[in-house]
């Protein structure tokens, strides 16, 4: 909220993404969370802020399910992102030290490739 207030927006776009991973129903809950202990025109601003970080959150007269089936992140944020790679990693189940540290060695090989 406040990275996106201050015009930062790849670091409110990142921390929504986080945010999202933690908390994925955080669009539908957060003004009633942030609610609880803030005054309701701070609450309003803070919601303002969300939205200009990417989350695609609903106005205060808004009924919840009328963006419970939009996307968390507005395509809009998502188009600065590029795209995402995730990399899992190789498991070997034998007692080679050798090869596990092969399985270790090729994940980060091709984490620091794509990164490239």
């Amino acid at each position: 909220m406040c990275y996106a207030q201050l015009g930062h927006m790849e670091a409110a776009h990142k921390s929504v993404r986080d945010m999202l991973v933690l908390k994925p129903d955080y669009a539908v809950v957060a003004r009633e969370l942030h609610g609880k202990w803030i005054e309701p025109d701070l609450v309003e601003r803070l919601m303002d802020g969300l939205r200009k970080a990417g989350l695609e959150i609903g106005n205060a007269e808004q009924p919840v399910s009328a963006f419970l089936s939009t996307p968390f992140v507005s395509s809009e944020a998502r188009s600065d992102e590029g795209f995402w790679v995730a990399v899992l990693p190789f498991k070997f189940t034998g007692s080679n030290p050798d090869v596990a540290t092969l399985a270790d060695g090729l994940s980060e090989e091709i984490i620091t490739g794509l990164s490239r």
